[in-house]
């Protein structure tokens, strides 16, 4: 749980009294705001619930909502609206866990969050490669198609705050002439 409690912490530090964070938005090189909201700890009613009915969730996961039962990460803010617009990921709550996996469930998978342009956040519950404890995530997009993430939920949590919401899963896939194209798309004349 240390290493979960000390990554939270450090970076709930960077947001103000609101949640909310100065970032720059990867794909359109500019600035924004982004907002983060955590829920209180998780119940232990709930939490036992939760291990009962889904043995698999990762240990970290289990970290995670001991500090927090849930939370939206870099969800775009609009301060011309002043409104949140959408965008980020939101991680489950143990009782949102039992009931999505319930009402939707998808064979050998575990549903724990969803980014929020319509994927969802999964684990492979067949898969030992870490350990039985700390199962690779895997996006689930709406047409059914899964990308790997190769990361456990620390990494993935780790990578996603430092990314400031980014989809850094795609990043090793992107080359050079690739990113270079798509800036000069966002940004004319910016090379």
């Amino acid at each position: 749980m240390e290493v979960i409690e000390d990554l939270l912490r450090a970076f709930k530090s960077l947001l103000d009294d609101e949640g909310k964070i100065n970032v720059l938005w990867y794909n359109s090189l500019e600035s924004g705001i982004a907002v983060n909201s955590f829920n209180p700890p998780v119940g232990k009613e709930d939490l036992a619930e939760l291990v009962d009915k889904h043995p698999d969730v990762p240990s970290s996961y289990i970290d995670f909502l001991k500090i927090h039962n849930g939370a939206s990460l870099f969800e775009s803010y609009s301060s011309e609206l002043k409104m949140n617009i959408g965008g980020g990921c939101y991680l489950y709550s143990a009782q949102e866990i039992i009931n999505i996996n319930a009402e939707h469930p998808i064979p050998d998978y575990l549903i724990l969050g969803s980014l929020l342009d319509g994927q969802m956040l999964l684990i492979n519950k067949e898969d030992n490669t870490n350990s039985p404890n700390e199962r690779p995530l895997v996006l689930w997009g709406e047409v059914g198609d899964l990308t790997h993430l190769h990361v456990d939920f620390t990494m993935f949590l780790h990578r996603y705050l430092t990314a400031q919401g980014a989809s850094f899963w795609e990043w090793p896939n992107e080359s050079i002439s690739r990113y270079k194209a798509n800036l000069k798309h966002r940004k004319k004349n910016w090379f």
